[in-house]
């Protein structure tokens, strides 16, 4: 199946969600696949598993996911609107998200100790520094459009 179907190649790096594994790909062998861990763990896998397990290559993707969650501690609305406003004006600017496809900044639920707020967008490439300094931005975004109201941030 991978000589024909050709699901990664060496470099990748792919998800086996049903493994709870992830890594990227050092050698494809006529047996096993190497795939070596973030941690650096060398693991072997037997060809014949990749036949029926899902397997996710976010490596040929074109561009990665940023998702940030934070609580702004306050219950009031309309501060956390102004907030989000200001919020999606900032990203809007950024040359770094993907404006083809869909950003979300909304309130996303209520805690103990505020309004948990979600923003959720995509980068431009699937360049993993940039993804970090994206997500990066968007804290400090966050924080300085809190603190432009007086609102404090939380995790």
């Amino acid at each position: 199946m991978l000589y024909f179907d050709r699901p990664f190649n060496v470099g990748d790096w792919i998800r086996l969600p049903e493994k709870n594994t992830e890594g990227v790909v050092a050698e494809i062998g006529l047996r096993t696949t190497k795939i070596v861990t973030f941690d650096q763990k060398p693991l072997y896998i037997p060809n014949s598993v990749f036949s029926s397990i899902m397997i996710e290559n976010p490596g040929r993707s074109d561009y990665r996911r940023v998702e940030l969650a934070a609580i702004i501690k306050t219950f009031d609305a309309d501060q956390v609107t102004t907030l989000l406003a200001a919020l999606r004006d900032k990203i809007s600017q950024d040359t770094r998200v993907n404006t083809q496809l869909e950003t979300f900044v909304h309130m996303h639920n209520i805690t103990k100790d505020g309004i948990q707020i979600l923003i959720s967008l995509y980068t431009t490439t699937r360049d993993y520094a940039v993804y970090l300094d994206l997500k990066q931005s968007l804290i400090v975004y966050t924080v300085e459009a809190a603190a432009a109201q007086t609102l404090e941030v939380s995790c």
